[in-house]
């Protein structure tokens, strides 16, 4: 039996719905910091650095 895979292989939706919403809530111009926070703390910018890796 093999163990599976952790959890940060997979796809940071939540992050980037927050960041998305931050965006969304910059053009508006509402509060977006909490957005952005909760955004990269969830890894939404883990996006980024996922197209230099190999599956």
């Amino acid at each position: 039996m093999s163990t599976p895979a952790p959890v940060s292989k997979g796809l940071p939706i939540v992050g980037i719905v927050l960041l998305t919403l931050a965006l969304l809530k910059f053009v508006q111009g509402g509060d977006w910091v909490v957005w952005l926070i909760l955004g990269v703390l969830f890894g939404g910018l883990g996006v980024f650095s996922r197209k230099g890796r190999a599956g």
